[in-house]
């Protein structure tokens, strides 16, 4: 099995060779650009191509439209931190099959790579689509599903399918059910899939099944943007036609991500801390529990991203603190970036978006003349203090969920950033040494 891993960033590339490296079948190739992918496949064929979003020349978007003609059997799937729903629906439409998130979560990578291993294997004795049973009309068909052939079937039904392409989080909800009837096929030897539509859902039904507590596993790395029902001996999805159509370009995807991703929240000029809190004053007070319970369901999984990032921040900033260097600092702030656009897809947390957007776009606008040695000293653990209590705030909000506030961070980290920039707006003679911070 012949991989392609195509991606401008040398580490990236590193982290998913890494991740393949328990499959000692596979041959890995690189691609630095989407024009070198492409050459590439015009030479020679690859069975999956891990594709990222963002690059410079021919982006995935582009540069999949381009491939899916060469290698109409090959697997391309989307790994990328920075994008909107909207590319990623565009990405899926062009001719990718599935999408993985940055930074990638090794047991989920695991376990798609087995499903992408198996429907490769299946796509290439190109079996006829025996497990449709049968047909009522455009909207309404059934599945029997005896063994991984006909899940395979299943899986291509939908994803190699523009019309239903073009509906949000198709292919997250196809690869549940994919991952999900292979675990039932090894407790029972046949169940059926029902699908049906009309004109603002499409519903699958599960059936004839005997619920396992074990595929509460499988379930809960996918709760994002569809219905689900448990009963006994059946399980009910439901998806929304939410047709994604506002496709930013690509000359929107490599400018500044402040100029969608918190434009509705920052002015012309910087506010002070008093105009934010004034902004903020009749914000309607809501708890942790409320706020899980009753809004956050959709946007559990981003939860597990913001602790991976406030990990690697705070290691970029324990070696920083041990030897200053530039460039790792430049990746720490970009770290932080990163971090505050998962935040910002979070319903409710303009404030903390703001603080942390600002605390990344203030250190990406140093240089390296901005430091001298008492800098270099006071703003690591400045930093790393600031990432603790983002921890805290995470874990007291989402995992404990015992604050009646789940604002209560936000003065406290718009107070952080200001004393960030009085690290710098001090004079170097002063040496900022009698600064202190609470």
């Amino acid at each position: 099995m012949k991989i392609l891993i195509v991606d401008d960033s040398r580490n990236d590339r590193k982290i998913v060779k890494f991740l393949l490296s328990k499959f000692s079948s596979a041959y890995i190739f690189e691609a630095i650009n989407g024009l070198e992918a492409v050459k590439m496949v015009e030479k020679e064929h690859f069975d999956i191509i891990f594709m990222d979003l963002i690059m410079p020349g021919l982006d995935g978007i582009e540069t999949t439209k381009r491939l899916k003609p060469l290698c109409p059997n090959s697997m391309i799937i989307g790994i990328s931190t920075m994008y909107t729903d909207a590319q990623k629906t565009a990405f899926i439409s062009s001719g990718a099959e599935d999408f993985i998130d940055k930074p990638i979560n090794k047991e989920l990578f695991h376990q798609r790579m087995h499903n992408y291993v198996n429907i490769i294997k299946q796509r290439n004795l190109k079996n006829s689509n025996q497990s449709i049973l049968h047909s009522m009309g455009d909207i309404t068909i059934y599945f029997k599903i005896k063994n991984e052939n006909n899940m395979y079937l299943f899986w291509e039904f939908f994803l190699l399918n523009k019309y239903y392409l073009q509906f949000d989080n198709i292919n997250t909800l196809v690869g549940l059910i994919y991952n999900l009837g292979l675990r039932i096929l090894s407790d029972i030897n046949k169940f059926l899939i029902f699908f049906e539509e009309d004109e603002k859902n499409l519903y699958f039904k599960i059936l004839d099944i005997e619920y396992k507590e074990e595929y509460n596993e499988i379930l809960k790395h996918y709760i994002k943007g569809f219905f689900i029902d448990i009963e006994e001996e059946e399980i009910d999805l439901k998806l929304p036609k939410k047709v994604v159509s506002d496709f930013i370009s690509k000359s929107e995807t490599t400018k500044n991500i402040e100029d969608y991703l918190i434009k509705e929240t920052i002015n012309e000029t910087p506010m002070t801390i008093e105009e934010i809190k004034e902004q903020y004053s009749d914000r309607e007070k809501i708890s942790a529990k409320e706020y899980v319970n009753d809004i956050a369901i959709s946007f559990m999984d981003k939860i597990d991203l913001l602790e991976q990032y406030e990990e690697s921040i705070d290691s970029y900033f324990y070696h920083l603190e041990l030897h200053f260097n530039i460039e790792v600092f430049y990746k720490a702030a970009r770290e932080i970036q990163k971090y505050s656009q998962i935040l910002s897809k979070l319903q409710g947390f303009q404030e903390l978006t703001l603080a942390i957007w600002s605390i990344a776009d203030f250190l990406l606008s140093l240089t390296e003349e901005s430091f001298n040695d008492s800098r270099k000293r006071l703003l690591p653990p400045l930093i790393k203090g600031i990432i603790s209590d983002i921890t805290e705030w995470r874990e007291s909000i989402f995992i404990r969920q015992e604050k009646d506030d789940i604002h209560y961070l936000d003065d406290s980290l718009t107070s952080s950033f200001l004393q960030i920039k009085q690290i710098f707006e001090e004079s170097d003679s002063s040496e900022s040494e009698d600064i202190m911070f609470f």
